[in-house]
Parts: structure tokens; C-alpha cells; sequence
């Protein structure tokens, strides 16, 4: 469901994952505009699971590009929020492989994870990061 109390600053949206858990996502500003405007023209959540998914993954596609589905925004989504740990954890002064290492569990505790699991890391940010 997204409703536009979903909506948030600096082209954010809460989005609900897994077992109810509400994850904030990072979306482009472009996609954040559109949906706004939708919603404001159309009062109400949008939950009928077959028309979010097919309008869901137009606006996504027309957002971002390549990116289509749920799980591409997911993906996506965390390899922004890991670039944003990286530089953040290099700006206190961590070494390169230190904030590597820290962003990569931060990111995947993000996604529900234990801040361990490698193959998790891999899945959604590949083995390089």
C-alpha cells in the first residue's frame, strides 16, 4: 500500500516489506513527483495488488530506467543506502576496507539480514563492494 503519507522528504518512500517490516527506500526524484501528483489527484491508498503491480513497475521503469519490479527497487534502493554508509563511515576517518566492510553490514541488516550474511551482500551488491 502506498498512501501519501508514504511520501517523504528528500525523495524517500516508506514501503512495506517483508513480515509487515516498513522500509524507508530512496526513489528518484522524478518517480517521487509523479507519485505525489497521483495521489493528491486520487485520494486513497493504492492497494489493488494487480494494478499496483502493473502501474508500480511502469513507474519505476519511467523513474529509474532499467529498474523494473519490486525487487529491482529493492536492489536498488540498497545499493544506495551502502554508497551513502561508504562515504559517511570514509568521512569519520574509517580506511577504505573499513567503511567497505561496515557499509556492506549496514546494508544488509537494512534488508532484514544478519549483518553476516555474505551471500546477501553479494546478491545485492555484488562481490566487489
Amino acid at each position: 500500500r502506498i498512501t501519501r503519507e508514504s511520501l517523504k522528504d528528500a525523495n524517500r518512500i516508506d514501503v512495506v516489506g517483508k513480515g509487515g517490516k516498513v522500509q524507508t527506500m530512496v526513489i528518484s526524484g522524478d518517480l517521487h513527483a509523479k507519485l505525489s501528483a497521483y495521489l493528491a489527484a486520487h485520494p486513497g491508498p493504492v492497494a489493488d495488488r494487480g494494478a499496483y503491480c502493473a502501474a508500480f513497475a511502469r513507474a519505476v521503469a519511467a523513474g529509474r530506467g532499467g529498474v523494473t519490479g519490486r525487487h529491482g527497487l529493492r536492489r536498488l534502493s540498497i545499493q544506495v543506502f551502502y554508497r551513502e554508509r561508504y562515504h559517511a563511515r570514509r568521512q569519520r576517518g574509517e580506511t577504505p576496507k573499513q567503511a567497505r566492510a561496515g557499509a556492506r553490514q549496514d546494508a544488509v541488516e537494512r534488508l532484514g539480514h544478519g549483518r553476516d550474511r555474505r551471500d546477501q551482500a553479494n546478491a545485492y551488491l555484488g562481490a566487489s563492494a
